[in-house]
């Protein structure tokens, strides 16, 4: 199992290179000028020529890159052009708001979206069943920036029970959280039904019944460690969507997480802003990844043996 886990560690250097390059290429070739954006269009050339100099900006394509990563290995993400404040301590701050607000959503949908999308299952064609996947379905198809402002408007606005925007207390968290979490609960609720369906189906599960095992039982120790492998493995795709999705509903709720902070650099083309945001978001997103993929091994243990068989 170490073995394994140090193979994917080493898998995703790669592919975090491959994204450094495609992020800081894109920044590079787009138009705009990150030292005209900061100075403003009244400023002389000669100002602005000063500034990129002093960013370096100037230097060809492939010397900014290596000097970026040169810095970034030693820790050091840089300063923002826009803020003059330092990347990394921006990125402290904003992931108090914004990965809370991920983990919590991410925690709430699973702790709903399980159980739904079993007893959906094990009451097939009932009216349980026909709601809980007319209410994903419903769910899934509205952004979440919709979502957002709908929940605005009805919870916050119209009848006050939760501030509208900011991130001070507890009770702003409630709605960014419902809105982030929506299209993934809907997801897990569908996923867990379609695979529940699948595994009750099972010979081995007949088998199971014929022996007089109890219903609970079937369900609960035959059936459903196996149903959670496909939704495990959509959890890593979700956590990846919900934090696109904060970059649109930290913006609607006004908070000050990673992804207002995201959205402010790329329209300013703040390269190191842009650049640690990506990196960290990345870096993130492997790591959850790679628990996703240890994590098979606690569930089924055939899966554990291969992990032990390849090493």
């Amino acid at each position: 199992m170490f073995k394994f886990i140090v193979k994917r560690i080493l898998t995703c250097i790669p592919i975090l290179l491959v994204i450094s390059f495609i992020v800081f290429s894109i920044l590079a070739f787009t138009p705009g000028d990150p030292a005209r954006n900061k100075l403003g269009a009244m400023a002389t050339q000669e100002a602005v020529e000063q500034l990129r100099e002093e960013w370096g900006l100037n230097d060809p394509f492939l010397v900014r890159y290596v000097n970026y990563m040169k810095d970034l290995l030693r820790g050091d993400m840089g300063t923002s052009y826009l803020k003059g404040t330092s990347v990394a301590e921006d990125l402290k701050n904003c992931s108090k708001v914004t990965f809370p607000l991920i983990i919590v959503g991410l925690f709430c949908a699973t702790l709903i979206g399980i159980p739904l999308g079993v007893l959906a299952a094990v009451k097939q064609y009932s009216i349980l069943d026909l709601t809980t996947q007319a209410i994903a379905m419903l769910l899934q198809a509205i952004p979440q920036f919709v979502m957002g402002m709908v929940l605005m408007l009805v919870f916050a606005l119209n009848f006050g029970w939760f501030p509208p925007s900011g991130n001070a207390t507890l009770s702003h968290y409630v709605l960014p959280c419902v809105a982030v979490f929506s299209g993934c609960l809907a997801a897990i609720v569908r996923l867990t039904r379609s695979s529940m369906l699948e595994v009750i189906r099972a010979d081995y599960v007949r088998t199971a019944r014929s022996k007089g095992a109890r219903e609970n039982s079937v369900v609960f120790r035959h059936c459903l460690p196996n149903a959670l492998l496909p939704v495990l493995t959509s959890l890593g795709t979700s956590f990846a969507g919900m934090i696109a999705g904060t970059v649109v509903v930290e913006n609607v709720f006004a908070m000050n997480g990673i992804g207002r902070y995201l959205q402010i650099s790329i329209l300013a083309k703040d390269t190191p802003a842009v650049m640690g945001c990506m990196m960290l978001i990345s870096t993130i997103i492997c790591i959850v990844n790679l628990l996703i993929d240890v994590s098979y091994s606690l569930i089924d243990p055939r899966i554990k043996g291969q992990y032990i068989k390849g090493e």
